[in-house]
This record gives structure tokens, sequence and C-alpha cells, in this order.
């Protein structure tokens, strides 16, 4: 991205960035606000982009490499602990905001060069579940580093400027707001509902609607996962060229359908809600399927900040894969069965501005005060509460360190050596309490693995919003198959797991928090035990199947396969990493790459491959 590419309002942001004040920026989707903070980084020496999904940091990261590692040194951290030191390295580092909250509950010495942090999709604030996460980040990197500048992006913010009177009570350089206009986005929006009579009429119009514009693409997004399955089976029948994406999905199944809307396979993907953010899918059409529904525990509607975000994706500036043309124009369209949706798209959603953010600190308070702890003793807790967002009542926080004192993490005034080891995991204290609890009570500890992976399993479904209907134990997370898919001049080898990725990534990050704490609590056999089972989930202790598949597809046609290189050797020039069993090298891959890679030969664990394309521009 060159300095002629940027647009007015994108010059007028980088002016103050690079004047030294802090910024945020509330832009529409698809505008250029991540494309102005790649251009930013040149400018600094150390830069943290932060962002809220392993799949937007890979795929900013991957962006970032191709257009800075010819001057910068670009890393990625998505909280993945089986290729992260314990300290953060690089003159750019992409992580996920857990990620980054971690290494500043650590004290990562790395942050006190830190010149510029970038703040992406800042509207998280008002996730219950993780905008505590991002407030307890900004409160320590505000107690680590107070000058450090911060750039903080979002399309979804109504009320930027007191978000902007907060941030300059944290930090001590001045913020300036923008608000970019929608009339400024690049492709036009247009945004309308239609009534219908019936849920009949409704299907009976998207069918023609479709049928009625051959060439445009259509993200359809419904609030339930079996209804995205059923509709997409619906209009297949019928002729449309569908698909289906949710967080339910096995990998197989989520890859076919990205691919197949990007290359234009597919015209009309049938989603909920996650894919809001994520992966990059723009398209012509977006339909709101259902802006109210109704379930057991009672009617739920679409707030105006999902909303922007689901019509944020159509209309971007790309060139459309199924007639070659650039996309001029996005189209989002709300269907509504009766006056009462029909009424509450018109009045709470159609070209709406965004609904102020609010703080969700207080939700899981007891685990941010456990990580404040690491910074300040019990007594001075309340002052650094006072900095956040919400203004957590000192009520709430006298209740939160007597259950932290009651769960034995508190000795005197702060943490005592187990509760400091818990905190700098990152693990909810909760969780935490009943592992303990369940490994003193169990002596066995070349068994106890069994008993970590039944803990484990609880804790990732009782945090899961939902989980497929055959994922009942945790045996139903160790199941996969190999899948050859058509790739290049070969075939690409996919390991495709049962289980949706977000939840064996969890439960994976859990047994290595308890194989650590199993250790570090003098329980070495438990620990070891512990160990064999995540082997087992991550599928590391695999070999003579991947072997025999390997080799055998490998006499006849050429093997890619998907690796995610977790080191790179500077003196050798080569990545590394680990897959099914075997050690994996990769020529010239750097550390966080995760495209496909071909295979040129194995000799015994040892999987020898090169990139397809060198990830540094000539």
């Amino acid at each position: 991205m060159s300095d002629d590419s940027l647009r007015e309002w994108q010059h007028d942001v980088a002016h103050n960035v690079l004047s030294g004040k802090n910024v945020l920026l509330v832009a529409p989707t698809g505008s250029g606000k991540s494309h102005l903070a790649l251009w930013l980084c040149r400018n600094y020496n150390r830069v943290l982009w932060v962002l809220p999904t392993k799949a937007l940091t890979r795929e900013w990261f991957m962006a970032a490499y191709r257009a800075l590692s010819d001057t910068k040194r670009v890393n990625i951290y998505t909280g993945d602990y089986r290729r992260e030191s314990s300290k953060y390295e690089g003159d750019v580092v992409l992580a996920t905001y857990e990620s980054a909250l971690l290494q500043l509950r650590r004290k990562d010495e790395w942050f006190g060069g830190l010149d510029l942090l970038v703040m992406d999709e800042f509207q998280f604030m008002d996730d219950d579940e993780r905008g505590g996460v991002i407030e307890e980040l900004l409160i320590l990197l505000s107690e680590f580093k107070p000058s450090v500048q911060v750039l903080a992006l979002s399309a979804t913010i109504g009320n930027p400027r007191e978000l902007g009177r907060w941030l300059s009570a944290l930090f001590t350089k001045p913020v300036e707001v923008f608000e970019v206009p929608m009339k400024l986005r690049p492709v036009h929006l247009v945004q309308h509902a239609v009534k219908f009579r019936s849920e009949k009429h409704k299907k009976r119009y998207l069918l023609k609607l479709i049928k009625d514009n051959p060439d445009k693409q259509f993200l359809v997004f419904v609030p339930r996962r079996f209804e995205a399955e059923g509709l997409a089976r619906y209009y297949a029948a019928l002729g449309v060229r569908t698909a289906v994406h949710h967080a339910g999905l096995d990998r197989l199944s989520r890859i076919t359908a990205e691919d197949g809307f990007r290359s234009g396979g597919v015209q009309a993907l049938f989603c909920t809600a996650t894919l809001q953010y994520g992966v990059n899918l723009p398209a012509h059409f977006v339909v709101v399927y259902d802006p109210i529904w109704n379930t057991r525990r009672g009617e739920f509607s679409i707030s105006v900040n999902d909303y922007l975000q689901m019509a944020g994706r159509a209309g971007r500036p790309l060139v459309s894969p199924v007639d070659g043309k650039e996309i001029l124009e996005g189209n989002v369209v709300v269907f509504a069965v009766g006056s009462n949706e029909y009424r509450y798209a018109k009045l709470h959603l159609l070209n709406h501005d965004a609904e102020p953010v609010m703080s969700f600190f207080e939700t899981n308070l007891v685990q941010r005060v456990h990580g404040l702890l690491l910074y300040r003793e019990a007594e001075e807790i309340r002052k650094l509460l006072s900095k956040s967002f919400a203004r957590v009542e000192p009520k709430m926080v006298n209740h939160a360190l007597q259950t932290l004192a009651k769960m034995g993490f508190l000795d005197g005034g702060g943490l005592n050596r187990v509760g400091r080891f818990v905190a700098e995991l990152n693990l909810n204290p909760f969780v935490a309490y009943r592992f303990i609890r369940e490994l003193k009570g169990f002596p066995r500890g070349e068994r106890f693995g069994q008993v970590a992976a039944r803990v484990v399993f609880e804790a990732v479904m009782m945090e899961a919003s939902s989980a497929p209907p055959h994922i009942t134990s945790y045996q139903d997370l160790l199941r996969w198959r190999f899948v050859e898919k058509p790739y290049m001049d070969g075939v690409l080898l996919i390991v495709n797991y049962d289980s949706p990725t977000i939840l064996r990534d969890r439960a994976a990050w859990y047994m290595y928090s308890y194989e650590r704490l199993s250790e570090f609590l003098g329980y070495t056999e438990h620990s070891k035990s512990i160990m064999k089972e995540r082997l087992r989930l991550e599928g590391l202790s695999e070999y003579e199947a991947p072997s025999k598949r390997i080799q055998a597809i490998l006499s006849q046609k050429q093997l890619y396969v998907e690796v995610a290189i977790r080191e790179y050797d500077e003196v050798e020039r080569v990545g590394k990493t680990n897959w099914m069993g075997f050690e994996v090298l990769v020529g010239g891959a750097p550390r966080g790459w995760t495209e496909p890679v071909r295979v040129t030969r194995v000799d015994g664990r040892t999987i020898f491959a090169e990139l397809l394309n060198s990830p540094i521009p000539a």
C-alpha cells in the first residue's frame, strides 16, 4: 500500500497517528481500516496488532508478512502453546486478544519497547465473553507502558467520544476520534426490508431473487445451525449452488464451503452470525433471513451492531469470482414475516447508527481480579479497577477477593505461588480449583490423564455456546480421517476431525495447562499421563496410518499438506513443525505460515517440503 493509495480520510488519520496521538477510528466495514493499520506498521519500530479470532489473525499475518517482511520481522501469536515461547519476538506482532493478555500477565519485557498498539475490532468490548479480556489488556498495558500509542479500529461503536475519553484516562497521549461516514464507503450499500405474509412466501421470494441474479453471490444469515443446513438443502434441491457455514462444521466442510464461495462455485452460502468475523467472504447480496426468532428461552432479535457487521459483508471493493467484474454495489435485504418483524427492521436496523458499547468487565470479575493481582496487591486493586470502563463497585471487588481466598489462591494481601502460576497460565480460577481438587484426590498418576480428559471435556462444553449433537464425550474429539482433495497438480491431504476445531483447540490448551499445573504442584506421574492424552488429542501420537497413506500418494501423485510452522531456524533457513507424528521441515517457511506446502520427500519420521511461492514479494 503506497502513500498515493490512501484516501483523504486515511491521510488525516495517518497524520494524527504519526504526529504522536492516540486515535479511535470508527469507519464502515470494508472501508480500509485494517489496510491503513498495515500501512502505518512501516513507520514504527515495534507494533502489536491484536484481533479477535485466530482466522483473522492468520489472514492479516499473511498480508503483513508479504507487505513488510523485507524490512520488518513479522510474527504471529494465537495462543497456540505448541509453537509459542514465553516471550514475544519481532518488530510487528499479530496476536489474538487472549495471547496478548497472557503475555502482559507474564510481564513480557517485549512490551517495554512497544511503540504502537493496533486494537482491531474494538467493538468486542461489548461482548459478554470477550469484552473483559480487552479491558484487562488495556488496563495492564497502561500500567506496563502508559506512553504507548494506541490505534483502536471499529465499524460499530455508537459512543466513540465516551470511549475516547476512557482511553485518554488510561494512556498519556491525547486521543483523537475519527468517524468516517457511510457515504465514504468505497462500495455503495443499499439497504431495504421486505415484508411477507408467511414463511412459504419468504422462501419463494429468496429463490426468485437468487434466480434473477445468476451472476451474483449471496450470504444468507440465519440464527441457528439447523436452519442453515435445512435451507441449504431446500434450495439445492431447486437447483441453487449452495453451501453451509457455521461453527459446528468439521474442517473439510468449512474449507470446502469457503473455497467454493471464493471461486464462484457456490452462489448462496447459508451461515450463522459467526461469519460476521473471521474469514473474508464478501458478497453482492447479504440476506438477513430472520431479524427476530423465538426459542424456548424467549424471543431474540439481531442487535444493530450485529446487523451492521453482517451488512458490511455486502459489496466490498473486490472483483467478483462469478463474472470477473468489480463489485460496484452491495445490497442488504432484511426478510420480515408479519408487521412485528418488519417494524423492527425499519425502526431498529436499516440505515441506523451503531449502538453504544457497554462494559462487560464484571461478567468474569473473579478471573479479571485474579489477573490484575499480578500487578497490584489486594489493597491496591480497587484503584486499578477504577480504570475499567465499568467502574466496578468496591463490594464486588471484595467478593471476588474473598472467592479467590476461599479457593486457596491468596495469602495475606496477594497471590500465593499457586495463585500466581494459575493467573500466569490465564486459567479460569474456578476451573483450576476444580482440577486441583481432582488431582489431589486421585493417587494413581499413571491413569490420571483419563480423569483430566473428562474434566477438560466438561469445561469445554460448558464454555461452548453450542456443540454438534454427535459430540457427547472426550473420545468424540479424537475421531479423525484423511481426506484427499484435488489441489494444483496433485492432492491436498487434509486431516479432518469430526469435531469443530474450536473445541479441540480449547481442549488441547486445557490439557497443556493441566499438564503444566500438575508438574508445578509436584505430581510428575499425573503430568506425564495428561501429556499422553494431549498427544492423542493433537494427533501427534499417530504415525503408522499417516505414513502408509503418504507413501501411497507419493508413489502416484504430487502431495501437498497443510501445516502451521511453529519455529524458524535462521541458520538452516527452515521452518519446523509437527504433523501427525512426523517432524516437518519446510525450506524458507516463516514461523506462523499456514498455507499448503509441497512434499518433496519422506525420510523415516521426517517430511521435507517446500513453499509453493516465496513468502517475500520480489
